[in-house]
């Protein structure tokens, strides 16, 4: 999927929570979920590589899959904190 369809469907998501042109007036929430997104798809991308024959770097691509997955959920609370209750 690129870049302006995945923005076109996120502005479409948080429309259809907020209202009609609320991810207009909030770009940064727009950015802020397209990112985390992101983070969480390289997380599961690093965590693949970790199927190597070294131990060692297997360890340690986990150790870095494991870190983003955890600041992907935290800044996913982040984002729902701030949202306004439906």
């Amino acid at each position: 999927m690129r870049i302006s369809d995945e923005l076109m469907h996120v502005v479409e998501e948080i429309d259809s929570v907020f209202g009609d042109g609320y991810a207009a007036k909030h770009p940064e929430l727009a950015g802020a979920v397209i990112l985390a997104g992101a983070v969480q798809n390289l997380a599961k991308w690093v965590k693949y590589l970790g199927n190597g024959d070294a131990t060692s770097s297997m360890g340690a691509i986990e150790h870095l899959a494991t870190h983003l997955g955890e600041k992907v959920e935290e800044a996913a609370n982040i984002i729902a904190g701030a949202m306004p209750s439906a």
